[in-house]
């Protein structure tokens, strides 16, 4: 028996005084006497029990003869339980989001670079694709259009590149104005310059036609093998037009309805059968109106 234990046994705490000691347990032991209880043989040998008991832990307590107290102000508990902090739905929430705002940043980030990517190339092939070099002398400019890019797109063809010389600035500046509007990383831009490149060379005079005209040249020749002798040959073929249409003298609303009939025609067919397509849907919005 502990200290603690006999001293809990007669009622007492740990600072319980020699001379409170002694009368608890005369109280104890008036109130637990088994003589108090009768013939009941139950309670008298509860009483008997109790008061065995206080007379061990009186004696113990009198003569100092105890068990070592337990110690546990050094003693490490290994399987101990980690006390675990329950976050508050507040802080739940602010780290959710934390998290959102997270992901949001990442993919604006990546959506910028991805975009700042694409603007450098595309400067870049541009830059390949029409550039001012020099000549066999070393000092003439010359004019060199190829086809850049991926070897999946449609500019990447097995064609010689455009490399004509003699061209002045103010030529090459007269086909970056005519080709600006054009995708630089599209085979219609290619198409564009060599066509421009033909004509001011003299290899196509195209003095003579007209805007719709000198266009549906370039497109209907911009993959023959022989660029100058197509365009040659569609604008021979003007000669037998009879009638060569003025679309600027149409509204608005009536040039973009004949660009639209007749697209096909300018693009596949040549000048000659897009001339005839306008002359024959004026006629048809003459007998409209």
């Amino acid at each position: 028996m502990r200290r603690s234990e006999a001293l809990a046994e007669l009622e007492l705490g740990e600072d319980a005084t020699p001379r409170e000691i002694k009368a608890a347990y005369r109280d104890l032991v008036k109130v637990w006497h088994p003589d108090r209880f009768g013939d009941n043989s139950r309670l008298r040998q509860r009483a008997e029990e109790r008061l065995q008991r206080i007379n061990e832990a009186y004696r113990r307590l009198e003569s100092g003869d105890f068990a070592p107290e337990p110690s546990f102000a050094n003693e490490f508990v290994a399987d101990a339980p980690p006390r675990v902090r329950v976050k508050t739905r507040a802080e739940k929430d602010r780290e959710l989001r934390g998290w959102v705002y997270l992901a949001i940043f990442l993919a604006v980030g990546a959506f910028v670079g991805f975009a700042i990517v694409r603007h450098v190339r595309a400067e870049r092939e541009a830059a390949e694709m029409v550039t001012p070099v020099q000549g066999p002398s070393g000092a003439t400019p010359v004019l060199s259009a190829r086809p850049t890019g991926d070897s999946n797109k449609v500019a990447r063809r097995e064609e010689p590149a455009v490399r004509v010389t003699h061209l002045s600035d103010a030529q090459m500046q007269q086909i970056a104005t005519a080709c600006g509007g054009i995708a630089p990383d599209s085979q219609l831009h290619v198409d564009c310059v060599r066509a421009q490149v033909a004509a001011m060379t003299g290899a196509v005079d195209m003095t003579g036609l007209t805007a719709e005209e000198r266009l549906s040249v370039q497109h209907v020749c911009a993959r023959a093998t022989s660029y100058g002798q197509c365009a040659a040959a569609q604008i021979a073929s003007l000669s037998a037009v009879t009638l060569r249409p003025d679309v600027s003298r149409l509204n608005s609303r009536d040039r973009s309805a004949v660009e639209r009939a007749c697209v096909s025609a300018r693009d596949h067919d040549g000048p000659a059968a897009y001339d005839r397509c306008v002359v024959e849907f004026e006629k048809v919005l003459a007998t409209q109106r």
